[in-house]
């Protein structure tokens, strides 16, 4: 008696004849066990032999006459054929129709038979009831044809079931690896088409100094002119006000604006935002030498009082010790500088502020305090400053912002121990975000329901291009006028100049309100719809920016005179400003640059609120960006792609097991699929994917980027 074979019956679902059939697949057994199987299928075969005999015995009805000659022998050509199980590795095999068993999944050619072969199935039939396995009449189907039963105890037709299946996997894998791809279906979730941004909405002063930075960076050129046109209103902010109502003076937005532009690291965001922001810190830098230069000549106004002071001083203290000694009231000196005919110099004030980044909440009112023309808030990562606004011990953060950047709102802070006051905030923002950290803030819904996302008036998410690498120095005339406007706008005075639209202009600012209030009402996204209310004050800030900054850069150049100081005796180059224009009303031609670039805006902000995702459908349009951009490649394991730490599919941020769902989803929508498994592999098979050629970019049925 052998335990293992009757385990392996009961377990495994397996005869004894399958056994002694393929004595090389358990090599586990011994000889012994092998004799215990035999024993098992002659048990069997006697048993079956003594059911056919007690069927013998009873009586049944006589059956009709068999002609001794089967029909398919009547001619002496053969009138059976014959299913051969399909060979991957035949050649004839390869190039003929073949057929499957549903039931099975074996495959099958036709085979013709000769007339022995024809004479010895005939005698099968007779013998057995069935033709051998396969044979079946000329024309007859697959269906038709005599199989073993996968429990069969007989040892011929358990190693013909043992070759089927090897045939079978064999047959499966190769398919498998050379089937024909599908076009894959469009996921939720994919970034919906944009177009690029057009430097013909820019303003005629600052356009050339775009597309330069843009060719020399070989950036977009939405990251140059999104980052020029924010930058440009961070210099103007609280010193020019729209007033987009013919009649109703009292709606006036400051031309604060806020910007971010959403891209993958690595795309040259920073170099790209320093080009413009090097006039706002040389502005502010040319403050500071001016603050020194005043306290330099202060001290030196201050030297005859100072050796007053000292003179009363030491006048006084000689008078207490003489008063002392002759015992008598002190006859003490009044510091007087009046009286001495000596005049005492103002304290200079402290230096004029147009940029913060790293600051708390409390440091930014204090600054703000002194500086009510307003300032530009820059961050080169935005993803701090969206963690900042939550974090403990800067709760203030998010009421200041919401605040600032909607512009001339008054906040006072009144805090134990602290100075706190009143101040006038104005703020513009910009940055930039990473797509997986902009979506983490975005998933926040505190983020738009409070109107903080709605507030980036000038928030893009480009496509990614490949731009034509260059070398050649910069346009430095389009520089130079570049900073010119920056500078003279940062000059401005606290709200000296006041924006109206044209008479031509005015009725269609009006039409614009109607249009978008439907529009809003129409829109069923909370998101959008409060983003969108946004934009009436948007356009007019927008449109009232770019006819200010052509206004501004019209100006005749300021002339320079030299003159002396008569107390230090040093020449000092002094700036005669050129008149500005308290008024100015927006012109046609700047109203639809305004529409135009509104409407670009627009189309971003969808963009961006139909990228809101979470979990797997994050994940699988991660994916997609990767397989479009070639960066996954055939024979990748879900494993592989974590490690990578891709963008949205990192360790700090994902499973492993949740970007193999993904694929898995992926596969059904014919993106990629798994790499077959070669039959007789041993262990647990590694899952490897291979992308659909038709998902890479440029390809038939790709999205092109």
């Amino acid at each position: 008696m052998s335990a293992r074979i009757d385990r392996m019956i009961a377990e495994n679902g397996v005869t004894a004849a399958y056994i002694l059939a393929n004595k090389s697949m358990f090599v586990s057994l011994s000889k012994d066990d092998f004799s215990y199987a035999e024993k098992l299928v002659a048990q069997e075969q006697t048993a079956a032999t003594a059911v056919d005999l007690n069927q013998a015995d009873e009586v049944v009805p006589a059956a009709p006459t068999v002609p001794t000659t089967p029909v398919v022998l009547e001619s002496k050509t053969a009138q059976l054929e014959k299913y051969v199980l399909y060979d991957e590795n035949n050649p004839k095999h390869r190039n003929t129709p073949r057929y499957k068993d549903e039931s099975t999944g074996f495959w099958f050619v036709k085979g013709s038979m000769s007339e022995k072969d024809s004479e010895n199935a005939a005698a099968a039939m007779l013998r057995d009831g069935h033709y051998p396995i396969g044979v079946v009449p000329r024309g007859a189907p697959l269906g038709d044809a005599y199989f073993p039963a996968p429990n069969t105890t007989l040892i011929d037709e358990a190693r013909w079931l043992a070759q089927a299946k090897a045939l079978r996997d064999w047959a499966d894998y190769k398919d498998a690896t050379y089937a024909e791809w599908d076009l894959p279906k469009p996921i939720a979730g994919e970034l919906k088409d944009v177009p690029a941004f057009d430097p013909a909405w820019l303003p005629d002063a600052v356009r050339p100094y775009v597309q330069d930075v843009s060719e020399r960076m070989a950036v977009p050129v939405d990251f140059a002119g999104i980052c020029a046109l924010v930058c440009l209103s961070g210099a103007v902010n609280h010193r020019a006000f729209v007033h987009p109502l013919a009649m109703d003076k009292d709606f006036a937005e400051p031309l604060c604006a806020s910007g971010a532009v959403i891209a993958d690291s690595g795309k040259k965001k920073t170099p790209t935002w320093k080009a413009f922001m090097k006039p706002l810190n040389e502005w502010e830098f040319d403050q500071d030498a001016l603050y020194l230069q005043r306290v330099e000549e202060y001290n030196i106004a201050m030297q005859p009082v100072e050796a007053l002071r000292r003179r009363v001083e030491e006048f006084n203290k000689e008078e207490k010790k003489a008063a002392k000694k002759e015992k008598r009231d002190p006859l003490l000196m009044k510091f007087d500088p009046a009286a001495e005919g000596i005049v005492v110099p103002k304290q200079p004030e402290k230096p004029r502020r147009l940029i913060v980044n790293d600051s708390t909440p409390e440091q930014i009112h204090e600054i703000a305090k002194a500086n009510p023309q307003g300032l530009f808030y820059y961050r080169d990562e935005l993803s701090g400053w969206a963690a900042e606004l939550d974090m403990i011990g800067r709760e203030g953060s998010r009421s200041i912002f919401l605040q600032g950047m909607t512009g001339d709102h008054d906040h006072t802070v009144d805090r134990v121990g602290r100075e706190g006051g009143h101040a006038k905030m104005t703020l513009s923002v910009f940055g930039s975000f990473q797509p997986h950290l902009f979506v983490n803030f975005f998933s926040e819904t505190r983020n738009v329901a409070d109107g903080t996302i709605p507030r980036f008036t000038f928030l893009v998410w480009p496509d990614s291009v490949n731009m034509p690498i260059l070398d050649r120095q910069p346009n430095t005339v389009a520089k130079a006028m570049y900073r010119s406007v920056v500078r003279r706008l940062a000059d401005m005075p606290d709200k000296s100049v006041s924006i109206h639209m044209s008479k031509d202009v005015q009725p269609l600012f009006h039409e614009f309100r109607v249009q978008l209030r439907d529009k809003v009402r129409k829109e069923p996204n909370p998101g959008k719809k409060s983003h969108l209310s946004k934009y009436e004050g948007g356009l007019a800030r927008i449109a009232a920016l770019l006819q200010l900054v052509d206004v501004v850069a019209s100006l005749p150049e300021t002339p320079k005179l030299a003159q002396v100081n008569m107390e230090t005796g040093k020449t000092e180059t002094v700036s005669v400003p050129s008149p500005m224009p308290t008024e100015i009303h927006v012109d046609m031609e700047h109203w639809l640059r305004a529409v135009a670039l509104l409407g670009y805006l627009e189309l971003h902000m969808h963009r961006v609120y139909d990228s809101k995702l979470e979990g797997i459908e994050y994940h699988k349009v991660r994916l997609v960006e990767h397989i479009k951009d070639g960066s996954f490649h055939d024979g990748m394991t879900a494993n592989e792609i974590h490690h990578k730490d891709w963008a949205g599919l990192g360790r700090k941020v994902t499973s492993a097991g949740s970007i193999q769902s993904a694929l898995e989803e992926l596969a059904e929508m014919g993106w990629v699929r798994q790499q077959p498994i070669p039959p007789g592999t041993m262990g647990r098979p590694t899952i490897r994917w291979e992308v659909n050629p038709l998902a890479r970019s440029g390809m038939p049925g790709a999205d092109n980027e």
